[in-house]
Order: structure tokens, then sequence, then C-alpha cells
């Protein structure tokens, strides 16, 4: 009986004055065996046991934070680098904050109509130059700016149309605006669906590019209306009334909060 046995790993060594770096490729021993027989041959992996005198080893991890570390061996030394780097990113915008009327202001140009903190950076606008702003086409409360739940916001305009008796049509208005109401007929103007006492559904309230909440009015005549979303909420997609209560305490009588998807009831206890 004869026997062979045949080894030949792979090995690439690369050499410099301080830092010697081995790399295994591939190993393999093979034994076969032959006799009057048939030649039955098998590999067998073999593990490489031999010290690397250098090791490089990358982590990271991305949460809207991302960190990296770097840690390389060398002749017994060991040399750790570590980068850091921050950015935030939420998957919506979370509006202006405040803590006083005094803090917000309307801006207002040829592209757009909103409420900013005070020293905020306004939207960029392309149109330098037009007839009528924005905000001049919105029928708009007195006062415009305020300071609600921790959010710049419009003050409420009526655009309830239960009061609405007369023969007139409302005007059209674009997505994210709302016809608004004067006495008992329609003023002939459209309001921002941020700054309407009213809204049609909770679809409405998704309209608006600032963060709004559908707070659905449980009473007798039970209706919707789009409420900034308060800043203790942060920026969860979803409210619910742990954070949105405050909501039910500025709506007597609805002051009694009930969770729901979206946004929240408010309920009126006594009516």
């Amino acid at each position: 009986m004869a026997t062979t046995e045949s080894s030949g790993p792979n090995t690439a060594t690369e050499t410099s004055s301080d830092t010697t770096t081995t790399t295994t490729t591939a190993t393999t021993e093979a034994v076969t065996t032959s006799a009057s027989d048939p030649t039955t041959t098998t590999m067998t992996p073999v593990t490489s046991t031999g010290p690397a005198t250098s090791e490089t080893t990358a982590a990271s991890a991305t949460t809207g934070e991302t960190t990296s570390a770097v840690t390389t061996e060398t002749g017994g030394e060991t040399t750790t680098t570590t980068g850091e780097s921050t950015s935030e990113t939420t998957g919506e915008p979370m509006g202006a904050t405040c803590e006083q009327d005094s803090d917000c202001e309307i801006f207002t140009d040829c592209c757009t109509c909103d409420v900013i903190a005070v020293g905020e950076q306004p939207p960029a606008c392309d149109v330098q130059e037009c007839f009528v702003d924005v905000c001049s086409t919105y029928d708009l409360g007195p006062q415009q700016a305020v300071c609600r739940f921790g959010r710049c916001t419009f003050e409420k305009v009526t655009c309830n149309p239960s009061a609405v008796s007369c023969n007139a049509q409302p005007p059209d208005c674009a997505p994210g605006t709302l016809p608004s109401v004067a006495g008992d007929c329609w003023s002939g103007q459209c309001t921002p669906v941020e700054a309407c006492n009213w809204a049609p559904d909770c679809a409405a309230c998704a309209t608006d590019p600032d963060p709004l909440v559908c707070v659905f009015k449980a009473q007798k005549g039970a209706y919707q209306v789009c409420e900034p979303k308060p800043a203790a909420c942060g920026d969860a997609p979803e409210i619910d009334c742990e954070c949105g209560q405050e909501i039910c305490d500025a709506s007597p009588p609805h002051t009694e909060c009930h969770d729901q998807t979206p946004g929240i009831v408010c309920e009126c206890p006594f009516c």
C-alpha cells in the first residue's frame, strides 16, 4: 500500500520596516490512499493557528449618530482611532417651537405663507417678485401668529360650515386650504387648514407641510380639527393622550382624551 500526503497552503507575506502582515488565503491538506482498491481522496480543511502580526477591526453603527472605530495592533502596540459624526434626520418636519406668542411671526412671500419662530430662517423662494404675497390671499385672524402647545401656528379662523345658511357657493380652495366662514355665509376666501377651527376629515390634516394632529371633537354634531402637534410629543409620527392631553385641556368642555388612529379624541364628559 502506498500513501502520499500533500500540503499546499497559499501564503502571501508582505513585509515593511515596522509591520508584517500575514494573510492565509486558502489552506487544504489532501490525503491520497492508493492500493489495488479504487483510489480515495479526502480533502481536510486545515485551520491556521499562526499569529498574525497585524490586525485591523472596524465597526460602525447608524442610529442618527454614526460612530466608527478602527483598532490596529502592531508589534504588541495597540492604537485605537474613533471618529464620530452626527446627523439629525426625522420622518417629518417638526415645526417652529415657542413659549409665548411673541416668539412667533408670520412669514410670507411669493411662495409661502407660514408661521415661523422669530429669527428662524424662512424657506427659499425662486420667485423674486409678485403682485400679491401668499398670505394676502388668505383669510387669517387679526393676531395671525400664536404659540399653541409649544408650536408656532396660526390663530384659529372659523371654517365650520354648519352655520352657513346663505345660497352662495364656497370658493374653490387649493389642497391644504379650506373655505372660511363669515357670519352665516362664506367669506369668499380660503384659509390654511392649520388655521381652521374645523376640518372635513383627518385626511385634511395631512395636506399641510407642518406636523398636525387630527383631533376628533366627540359630541352632538361631532367634527374634526387639525391642531399643531404638541412639542412634548417630539417627532413621533402618531401621538396619544399621554402627550396630547394638553390639546383636550385647551378645548373645554371637550377635556376628556381618548386614543385613536390617527390622532386623538377630545370628548365632553357632561355634554
